[in-house]
């Protein structure tokens, strides 16, 4: 975005000094060394200073079932997920001119090229998924490489969600993966090493809010797919909530959005053997909103979305087929009350993880079914971060990195950003 210029209309004098701003601005830039000058992120104050530390990304807040940014703008999360950080500190990224991705480099030259893509797509988030260890250990500077991720995307208007996915690093020996909780008996003895009780996930977040609470396009979102002790949980959610808030208010920080979860992909039963019973038979979905109610503000509620996980309807009368057609994808979705959250509990809803799975068959009616949830989600203004941005494995979206090019689930992805609208 070119840099926004704010004029007085009732003060002469600040007319006079936007008029010279606008003289040097012309100055400047035909001075051949000066035009390096990022016009990005170049604001023009009504005092008429020039502002060149100013960032496309505006702090957000929640109003009602809206997410806004500080100008009273309504934000609707386009958001790309991208692996790599549960499995190395510094991620995994392919650098311009490169068609593989490197692993630990924490290249921010390649980061930032990727980043551009991404928003040539249309994307205005991007959601990091992270091990904790590389966190509490401070790996090859993962706290300091997560401020400069946080920083390169500013720059280009985009928003970083940061989400725990797991204790250990993905390839580190003896880890358990994602458990369904980051605390004991659901983790490894080595893993208990980092988090012996949800007393130290808690003080874990401590330590995040105090270092990314700066940075104002950060969201938090307390951690991936949470499926176990479900009312103690909640009562762990709202103590983490309250130690965040505290620690902004002491520091002077903005609020942060926090991303609360529960369960880990909503499904519903689409399966009656009659007209008349084909769409009742209800399944998991966003009924926790309103079961554990937390108190606190700007707080966005999420589920995760699969095809493959019958989020998009079972037809039990067809073998157990994954619904895929925008009628059946558009009724399961209202029986798993995704809309509910906003048009009755006035709370804001955002998907931060759904996909395609190459392995379905046949992969054609996968593709048209997230078609039509992305039909959906965009005529319901709802966000969405699909998954993956890399060339390999199961939910790929590229192609190519050299050059970074769609793949036909990505290029569904760009047509449902263009598509999506906001109020």
């Amino acid at each position: 975005m070119v840099g926004l210029l704010r004029k007085s209309t009732v003060d002469r004098v600040n007319t006079s000094i936007t008029a010279l701003a606008l003289i040097l601005i012309i100055i400047l830039s035909s001075l051949p060394h000066i035009t390096a000058l990022s016009m990005v992120n170049l604001t023009i104050k009504s005092s008429g200073v020039i502002n060149l530390s100013g960032s496309p990304t505006r702090p957000l807040h929640v109003d009602g079932r809206w997410i806004k940014d500080s100008n009273g703008n309504i934000v609707i999360f386009k958001g790309i997920h991208k692996i790599g950080y549960e499995d190395f500190s510094l991620g995994k990224w392919a650098p311009e001119g490169s068609d593989s991705e490197q692993n630990d480099v924490g290249d921010l030259n390649a980061i930032a090229h990727n980043l551009d893509a991404m928003k040539a797509w249309g994307a205005n988030a991007i959601r990091l998924i992270t091990a904790i260890q590389s966190w509490m250990d401070g790996t090859k500077g993962h706290r300091q490489h997560m401020k400069d991720i946080c920083d390169l995307a500013a720059e280009r208007g985009i928003y970083v969600v940061y989400c725990p996915y797991s204790v250990i690093r993905w390839t580190e020996a003896g880890s358990s993966g994602q458990p369904p909780l980051p605390w004991p008996p659901h983790i490894t003895t080595e893993e208990s090493a980092y988090i012996p009780n949800s007393d130290a996930f808690e003080a874990y977040w401590d330590s995040v809010a105090t270092e990314l609470g700066s940075k104002t396009n950060v969201i938090f979102e307390l951690y991936n797919e949470p499926t176990a002790e479900e009312d103690y949980w909640f009562t762990v959610m709202q103590n983490i909530i309250n130690r965040i808030r505290n620690i902004e208010k002491a520091n002077g920080f903005v609020e942060h959005l926090i991303i609360v979860s529960w369960m880990d992909s909503s499904w519903a039963n689409l399966g009656g053997t009659s007209p008349e019973t084909r769409y009742g038979a209800g399944g998991v979905g966003m009924q926790w909103v309103e079961t554990h109610p937390l108190t606190g503000t700007n707080l966005v509620y999420n589920i995760h979305l699969y095809r493959q996980y019958d989020s998009f309807g079972i037809l039990l009368d067809q073998g157990r087929a994954c619904a895929y057609l925008y009628s059946d994808v558009k009724l399961a979705f209202i029986e798993e009350k995704i809309n509910w959250v906003g048009e009755t509990l006035n709370k804001p809803f955002v998907c931060t993880e759904t996909g395609v799975h190459w392995y379905a068959s046949p992969i054609e009616e996968e593709l048209e079914g997230y078609r039509n949830a992305f039909r959906v989600l965009n005529e319901w203004q709802l966000g969405y971060f699909p998954l993956w941005w890399a060339t390999y494995a199961s939910h790929r979206m590229l192609s190519s990195y050299n050059p970074i090019t769609p793949n036909e689930w990505g290029q569904v992805v760009i047509d449902s950003f263009a598509n999506a609208t906001t109020p």
